[in-house]
């Protein structure tokens, strides 16, 4: 029986299995180490390896190098007294059992040390070695658990700690409501995303609905507007588990913010909507080519609608050969390359479209490519307005060629023939004024085919009225009758009241003839139908997309169109180029369409064409509705107006020319004074910008253009009486010389009798 031990029960049966324990002895006192050691060698249920020092110094240098299963502590040391001695141990040492060692007389430290931590204190000289021994093995049992419940209560602590802070650094609102909803926590966010004070939100009602918690135990999420203090709004996803708080049933409510996410799906919603309403094909493939997006744009280009495509190879649609050239652009777009070409596509009925392809791989985040994005444009119009382009450009190319040489030519006709008149004139000679009159016609054949050349070129000065083109075409119809064969049917609708058209009603029937001829021999062997329609029509922004040669305005359509056996695509590209014809050697010349694409040039007009093969072709022809304000002159046999001393000055860079028109007009009573320089011209009129009663003056001169020197002379004198005389006027519009403030256009080359008249009339109305 031992006194003042702590433990005084037996060891469970668990602890009497045999167990090795190395001590650490504290003790002064030789003697008392001597009778320890001896006690613990009688210990029959333990093996004790005992080690002892003397000062605490020592206890605590031999804890820090080696592992000891207890301690036995005497409380007076030389370095250390009293309970200080085992809290100074405890502290450094919380996990290494102590068992305090009294003498008789210091029960009250014992105590106090049991206080400070130790585990048991045992009398000196009053216990045996059993109990020794179980004391050490129950102290170090003890301890044991009371280190682990201190590690446990520790990583709980921790636990606690890292699951508080994750709730509050959490973005999403997190809130525990009773039964009663009544909310018993909240987090940090539950304030921003609530609008709310913790203090205003803990322990009042939850101010949204709850719906009743399945029977999983989890609700669907379900989506909550949520209306802030300063007028802001949104949108929480609300997700709710069944909990327990304080004993008690809750529900663990959490609420996260998917305002963006849903402005996020509303635009890509959007984008979806807009790539699916695109014109253009937009078509995107994995890697490996196998579509995953067809949007709207592709069916309506290609005819395969995005249920029949995604999922399949975009190389599906291609021959064998067509998919091996394919597969190599593949590989230049894996590598980062795009493509950007035209080329034909095929469609699901099997006809082909031009498109403008665009092809470059996407990235993922890495900037490694994941797929292949797809766009096609449909330029079948622009193809066609390019081959209209090519087309009006050849046609420019050699109209300026023949307009150059016809111009030139002009001048050196007008100075033959003008100064054959003045001879005639000045002959009384019948046999010279016979032999005059013969180069008279010579020149005058020689005009004509000038006129010829220029109307080819459209650089043709139209001596155009106002014609009405229903009596036009009327005419041209009877002439198309009496080479009609029984098997063709005229039909006609013809609008009367169709505007005015400032057009050479002769050149017009040309065109309604050669057109018609051409549908006649369309249709030769066949039975069918020629047809016109003369109508009012309105060109719109659309239609002036399609056809570069027209702007948006009103003009008279003229549709000429037969049920013969039409043209293929290669043919329609080449109809207007000279000398190209489809008829048998010797029936045509291939000139008939190239002079019809030259005289509605030359009108301001446009001529486009549809046909197709074993089907008919339509062509029609627009023409402005224009007001006449070219000055009419007739070229007749009648005297020419005298004038009566009227002073005129003449510009024109060709002296021949220049002194012709001085001839003349001094001929037919009027002062003329002419001048080689346009510059110095300019100069006379600065010095006296009343002297000239009339100016005649030539448009192309170097220098300066006759349109230029017409702008600066009414600058010096508003007013002025001018007469532009030119050898082409393709530009030279009707709008352009009223704006110009030009009285008349004298087109080259011209008689006397019409310079004469021209000059009366102008005179005379000024």
């Amino acid at each position: 029986m031992i006194s003042g031990s702590a433990w005084s029960s037996s060891p469970p049966e668990k602890m009497r299995k045999h167990h090795h324990f190395r001590i650490l002895l504290v003790e002064d006192n030789p003697a008392d180490v001597l009778i320890l050691e001896e006690l613990l060698e009688e210990v029959h249920d333990f093996d004790f390896t005992v080690k002892d020092v003397s000062r605490m110094a020592d206890c605590l240098a031999e804890l820090g190098r080696e592992t000891y299963d207890a301690v036995l502590l005497d409380l007076g040391l030389p370095d250390s007294q009293g309970e200080q001695t085992c809290l100074r141990l405890k502290k450094e040492f919380p996990d290494v059992p102590v068992l305090v060692l009294t003498g008789l007389e210091d029960d009250e430290a014992g105590t106090r040390a049991l206080r400070m931590g130790a585990q048991d204190f045992l009398r000196k000289n009053q216990f045996e070695g059993a109990l020794l021994g179980r004391s050490i093995s129950y102290a170090v049992e003890r301890q044991r658990i009371d280190s682990e419940l201190r590690s446990k209560t520790r990583q709980l602590a921790a636990s606690e700690s890292r699951i508080r802070q994750i709730i509050d650094a959490n973005t999403d609102a997190i809130l525990v409501v009773d039964r009663d909803k009544i909310v018993q926590f909240a987090n940090p966010a539950a304030e921003q995303m609530l609008d709310s004070r913790l203090l205003d939100l803990i322990g009042r009602p939850f101010a949204y609905p709850l719906s009743r918690v399945g029977t999983c135990g989890q609700e669907e999420p379900c989506e909550l507007d949520i209306s802030h203090r300063d007028g802001s709004m949104l949108v929480a996803e609300l997700r709710m588990v069944e909990t327990v708080w304080n004993d008690r049933e809750a529900v663990l409510v959490s609420m996260r913010d998917i305002t963006q996410r849903k402005l996020n799906e509303a635009t890509l919603k959007r984008d979806a909507e807009i790539l699916s309403r695109l014109r253009d094909a937009i078509i995107f493939t994995d890697l490996e080519t196998k579509i995953e997006y067809w949007n709207e744009g592709a069916t309506n280009l290609l005819g395969w609608t995005a249920e029949e495509m995604v999922g399949k190879s975009y190389l599906c649609r291609y021959s064998k050969e067509e998919r091996a050239a394919t597969l190599k652009r593949l590989e230049r777009l894996r590598a980062g390359h795009a493509i950007h070409r035209e080329r034909e596509e095929i469609r699901k009925d099997g006809s082909k479209v031009w498109v403008e392809a665009l092809a470059y791989s996407t990235l993922d985040s890495e900037g490694q490519p994941n797929g292949i994005l797809i766009i096609l444009r449909d330029v079948s119009d622009k193809r066609k307005l390019e081959g209209q382009l090519n087309q009006a450009q050849k046609m420019e190319a050699i109209g300026t060629l023949a307009g150059g040489i016809a111009h030139d030519f002009n001048n050196i006709m007008m100075a033959i023939n003008g100064y054959t008149q003045l001879a005639n004139m000045a002959s009384n000679q019948p046999e010279v004024r016979e032999h005059l009159d013969t180069v008279t016609r010579a020149c005058s054949r020689a005009t004509t085919l000038i006129k010829q050349i220029l109307t080819f070129s459209r650089q043709q000065p139209q001596e155009r009225k106002p014609t009405q083109l229903y009596e036009v075409i009327d005419e041209t119809i009877a002439l198309l009758r009496a080479s009609l064969p029984s098997s063709i049917e005229i039909v006609t609708t013809l609008e009367p009241a169709a505007p005015t058209v400032l057009a050479n009603a002769g050149q017009i029937q040309q065109v309604l003839l050669n057109l018609g001829t051409n549908a006649l021999h369309a249709m030769k062997g066949l039975t069918g139908h020629l047809e016109f329609i003369l109508e009012p029509f309105e060109v719109d922004t659309h239609v002036a997309e399609q056809n570069p040669n027209l702007q948006p305005g009103k003009y008279v359509r003229i549709s000429v169109s037969d049920s013969g056996h039409g043209m293929d695509k290669e043919t329609l590209q080449r109809i207007y180029d000279p000398f190209f014809t489809t008829k048998p050697a010797g029936e045509g010349t291939g000139l008939g369409l190239a002079v019809v694409h030259g005289i509605m040039k030359s009108h301001d007009g446009a001529i486009t064409v549809y046909s197709q093969r074993n089907v008919g072709t339509t062509f029609r022809l627009y023409f402005p509705v224009h007001i006449d304000t070219v000055v009419d002159v007739d070229d007749e046999s009648a005297p020419v107006p005298q004038g009566n001393g009227e002073r005129i000055l003449i510009v024109d860079d060709e002296e021949s020319l220049l002194l012709l028109g001085e001839k003349s007009l001094e001929l037919i009573g009027y002062e003329a004074e002419g001048c080689a320089n346009v510059i110095e011209a300019l100069e006379r009129v600065k010095q006296q910008p009343d002297r000239y009663d009339l100016i005649i003056t030539d448009e192309t001169m170097p220098g300066m253009t006759g349109m230029d020197f017409i702008r600066e002379v009414l600058k010096l004198r508003p007013g002025q009486r001018i007469i532009l005389t030119t050898g082409y006027s393709a530009k030279l519009t009707p709008e352009v010389i009223e704006d110009a403030g030009i009285s008349a256009l004298l087109p080259k080359p011209h008689s006397i009798h019409v310079l004469g008249t021209l000059v009366s009339k102008v005179l005379k109305e000024g």
